[in-house]
């Protein structure tokens, strides 16, 4: 339940773009054990927006083995894009949001990073 609760508030901390306590509620939650997709994606969100890129990039890879969600597609290809510059990678992740279809109103978002790797490679 304790777990539960520190997702729940892990997720609003994102929501209002607190992500120094989102960090602390939603390592928390990991470390105890939640594996949730969208707590996962959440604690990415937020390592990301703290700059701690190896470790959200982490927690993608964790949720890449078992989803295809769009959300968690486009979050992560904008940290292997923007933040990483893993331009290959980050292909490979947005040819696979595109199967699936982005989320609403980020066609154009995924459009400039798809551009943006493909400037990097060459």
């Amino acid at each position: 339940m304790l777990f539960r609760s520190a997702s729940n508030l892990g997720a609003i901390y994102v929501q209002e773009k607190d992500f120094t306590k989102a960090n602390v509620v939603l390592d928390t939650a990991y470390r105890k054990g939640v594996r949730d997709p969208k707590v996962l994606n959440n604690y990415a969100i937020a390592l990301t927006a703290s700059a701690k890129y190896d470790r959200a990039e982490d927690i993608y890879k964790l949720l890449m083995k078992e989803q295809n969600n769009k959300e968690i597609l486009f979050n992560y290809a904008v940290l292997l894009v923007e933040r990483l510059g893993k331009y290959q990678d980050g292909l490979e992740v947005i040819n696979r949001l595109k199967f699936v279809g982005g989320p609403a109103d980020t066609r154009n978002k995924i459009i400039a990073l798809e551009n943006k790797a493909k400037a990097g490679l060459k």
